[in-house]
């Protein structure tokens, strides 16, 4: 299956009433387990490079390991760059065969950040590649776990979203309602009024970074108040340093590194499948009539109908 533009997965599981996780592939066993749940489930979902969480990744690298495995799943696949810091970048991330790319200029005044924000989206909507913007800024680290991060985090102003995203073009937008990069440092205050009140104002996908570590009931509520892309990192991420030193303490000596790969393949399989159900994929199986997962047959080959529709209309006018 092609790579899937990021708006089409997510205008899809919108109308699915899910959300749509976007995960960091940063090394096989991660990327395998995740589309292994995401096609147990029969779930869209969403792969991302994140320069900032591993600089010693090649981008050519990182997007080249994820569209190759995207491109064998059987379900609809994002891959996409994360938190891009200037349009060099994204334009990168485009010619490595991103599906999208998120431009942050949330620390920026708000007409600079209109200003880059449609310059990435002239050139990567010019790639037929989607784009996601972020208005407010979410505080926190999901690199530097210390207590003392200096990040602090800014809500965003529903009066300002609709100017923001008719002014950009943007696809996509992501929003700060009490979210926070990293482990949270106190109980989560997620504000849901403000979600709703962004959701009232425009009609494109919202997206929620910072969004692990929050109590299970949460993600639901979250989806239902509007937001569709669910950023999960952190979390998974502590996880998985202690689930290594478990099964390598549970060992006599024998466990050799292959041993190491497959047992992680086997639990972010797991831990995936686990946020996909938080996300909604029971609950639209039983309203769908569908077992086990999310998405129909039907709805999956729409996507991809539309997929490559687009894409012929853009070669035509290519070859004209």
């Amino acid at each position: 299956m092609p790579i899937i533009p990021l708006v089409d997965v997510l205008r899809t599981a919108r109308r699915a009433g899910v959300g749509v996780p976007n995960l960091w592939g940063g090394n096989t066993e991660k990327i395998l387990g995740h589309l292994r749940a995401a096609e147990e489930l029969n779930m869209p979902i969403s792969l991302c490079y994140v320069r900032a969480l591993c600089p010693e990744l090649p981008m050519e690298y990182g997007f080249e390991i994820m569209i190759g495995a995207a491109k064998r799943a059987t379900v609809p696949v994002a891959v996409i760059l994360d938190h891009g810091t200037s349009l060099e970048e994204c334009v990168a991330a485009v010619r490595f065969g991103a599906s999208g790319v998120m431009y942050d200029g949330s620390h920026l005044p708000f007409e600079k950040n209109v200003y880059n924000t449609r310059e990435v989206v002239r050139v990567a909507h010019a790639a037929n590649v989607s784009v996601e913007a972020e208005l407010g800024s979410v505080g926190g680290s999901a690199v530097e776990y210390g207590a003392d991060t200096t990040l602090q985090g800014q809500l965003t102003d529903p009066e300002r979203v609709a100017e923001f995203v008719e002014r950009t073009g943007t696809d996509a937008l992501a929003i700060s309602v009490g979210n926070s990069h990293g482990p949270y440092k106190g109980p989560p205050d997620i504000r849901h009024d403000l979600i709703r009140a962004v959701r009232e104002r425009v009609e494109i996908p919202l997206v929620m970074h910072g969004a692990s570590g929050l109590p299970e009931t949460e993600y639901l509520r979250i989806v239902r108040s509007g937001v569709t892309k669910i950023n999960y990192y952190s979390a998974m991420s502590i996880a998985s340093v202690e689930e290594h030193r478990r099964f390598l303490e549970s060992g006599d000596g024998t466990i050799g590194c292959h041993n190491v790969l497959r047992h992680m393949i086997e639990w972010y399989t797991r831990e995936t499948r686990r946020l996909l159900v938080l996300l909604g994929a029971e609950r639209a199986a039983d309203r769908s009539g569908h077992s086990p997962g999310g998405f129909s047959r039907e709805q999956i080959a729409a996507v991809v109908a539309d997929v490559v529709r687009k894409y012929r209309r853009q070669w035509r006018q290519e070859s004209e």
